[in-house]
């Protein structure tokens, strides 16, 4: 008697079912359904693996073809205790092998887990369709770990930072950083967190980051995206092949750039330079490394870039380009000029005494503090005007070699390196851009 095309198996729970080939020929949808249905499987079918398994599948190979849903145990968490990172089927039929939804996120005031009274839980289900009631008995909710709290009715924990549970043996913790083990690739997709994130491995390319804290990264970073709300640190390289692209609301931290876009709200800082890439800072941009070069692209700061050799002897266009409004110090010294005006009116206002009592003796405080603060600002700018440092902001320094294609622009103004300069200082005087030894500095 031969072998029918497949046999569906149950567990003796009946929260799981399976389906075994024994032919290689495909088989129609509705002929599975048929033989489920009459192995008496009738709920919690993976429709989209039925789906795949009609047209491909391995004889011999056993496939969980349906899974039962367990009764409420009486305890609700916000996060699951084991995450499925699987790719996910789209509802037009492509599979999403990027957002595996890997790191589980929980944010401050989050309510974690919660004990259910016997009436609110859900009953399960079982493959074969049977109705599993839930128990009765009183939920009782694990212990309160590292930055978790119990609420104050006693019946839920709460996460006190924004970061990611981890729940160990009865004891649940927020940690404030997620550590990937291994590489951002198919096996874990993209990554979003609410906090710090560091990846031993290397970051493909096509896959992305994004982070509200710091972000480390110990590998190669290829061509990905990476944001983060914090630092930036990659203690390998960066091949981005003209589509990487990181940005970080501090600093960077790498060791070299190659051909990748780089933006930071503050400093940009690199070990050993850079090649045809766009760098952005805020703050500066310190490429200083004896051996360190940049070569080709562009590097952009507001306060100044201190770099070690630049460009090439095959004078590749290369681009440094400061704004000297960062380090405009007469344009600040009108700024606070006018917040003393503004400090001035809202003393005026207090004294009228439109205030009720309580709320004009503290905003009374905060105007002599904010006054206090102001007049220090207002002496230190007076004082750095007239103490200037070795190298000044608003100033490009080449340690090293300037070699010819290189272009040094201040604001408006700029200036193009014809042949090769050591040790050079500069800056924007009443003629344009200025370039000086910074040996007559020393003197």
């Amino acid at each position: 008697m031969p072998l029918p095309a497949f046999t569906v198996t149950r567990s003796e729970d009946a929260m799981e079912a399976w389906i075994c080939f024994h032919t290689e020929a495909p088989v129609p949808v509705a002929e599975l359904r048929a033989g489920l249905e009459a192995a008496g499987v009738v709920a919690g079918i993976d429709e989209f693996l039925l789906q795949d398994l009609a047209e491909a599948h391995r004889v011999g190979q056993r496939y969980c073809i349906a899974r039962g849903l367990p009764p409420d145990e009486g305890l609700e968490f916000a996060f699951a205790l084991t995450p499925d990172s699987s790719p996910r089927r789209l509802p037009d039929g492509r599979v999403d092998f990027f957002n595996l939804n890997t790191v589980q996120n929980v944010v401050q005031q989050q309510i974690l887990v919660s004990a259910l009274p016997p009436e609110a839980r859900k009953p399960g289900l079982t493959v074969t369709g049977v109705p599993l009631p839930p128990p009765k008995h009183a939920a009782s909710l694990p212990k309160a770990g590292t930055n978790v709290a119990l609420a104050p009715d006693g019946q839920a924990l709460i996460a006190l930072i924004n970061g990611y549970p981890s729940l160990r043996g009865d004891t649940l913790h927020v940690e404030p950083t997620y550590t990937l083990s291994g590489n951002v690739d198919f096996a874990v997709g993209n990554l979003t967190c609410v906090s710090h994130l560091v990846v031993t491995g290397d970051v493909k390319g096509g896959f992305s980051i994004k982070a509200a804290g710091d972000v480390t990264v110990h590998g190669v970073v290829e061509a990905a995206r990476i944001e983060a709300g914090g630092h930036l640190r990659l203690y390998s390289n960066v091949f981005g092949n003209h589509r990487a692209s990181l940005r970080s609301g501090q600093s960077v931290e790498a060791a070299f750039i190659d051909a990748a876009t780089v933006e930071a709200r503050r400093d940009i800082v690199l070990a050993r330079g850079a090649r045809h890439s766009t760098l952005h800072a805020g703050g500066s941009i310190r490429v200083q490394g004896s051996a360190s070069q940049v070569v080709g692209g562009e590097l952009r700061a507001g306060l100044h870039l201190l770099l070690h050799d630049v460009g090439s002897e095959r004078a590749i266009p290369t681009r440094l380009c400061l704004d000297p409004g960062a380090c405009d110090v007469a344009r600040h010294r009108q700024g606070l000029e006018a917040l003393a005006l503004l400090l001035d009116e809202d003393e005026r206002q207090l004294a009228t005494g439109a205030a009720d009592r309580a709320e004009g003796a503290r905003l009374g405080c905060l105007l002599r503090r904010a006054r206090a603060a102001l007049d220090e600002l207002q002496a230190y700018l007076r004082h750095r005007q007239q103490h200037q440092g070795l190298w000044p902001l608003g100033a490009v320094v080449v340690l090293g070699t300037a070699y010819p294609g290189v272009s040094v622009h201040i604001g408006e103004a700029s200036y193009q390196v014809t042949r090769p300069m050591q040790q050079t200082l500069f800056t924007l005087g009443e003629a344009g851009v200025q370039a000086r030894p910074l040996a007559d500095l020393a003197a």
